[in-house]
């Protein structure tokens, strides 16, 4: 469920763009199913609500990122070999 705010830039009701049925005054919740309804809605934001929901999916998906235990068991290696003085820096030139 996509949580938005009631108008577009252009001042136009998102209720009147997707044609919902209802309406709770300052907010409109829409339940959409599938990727063409989506799609078909999003022209028809302005700029800035495109990158409002950009933002929404970039922080979704990396909030469903997982560590593989391959990744854990590199990142502890590098740990121990830091903890070790094993490593170098590079100065910038």
């Amino acid at each position: 469920m996509v949580k938005t705010s009631g108008m577009t830039a252009a001042g136009q009701s998102l209720a009147e763009i997707v044609e919902l049925p209802f309406i709770d005054n300052d907010v409109i919740f829409i339940a959409m199913s599938s990727v063409q309804e989506i799609e078909a809605v999003i022209p028809k934001l302005s700029r800035a609500e495109v990158e409002e929901v950009r933002a929404w999916i970039d922080d979704f998906l990396e909030d469903q990122l997982e560590l593989t235990d391959e990744v854990k068991a590199k990142l502890d290696q590098s740990r121990r070999e830091i903890a070790e003085g094993h490593y170098t820096t590079r100065q910038p030139k």
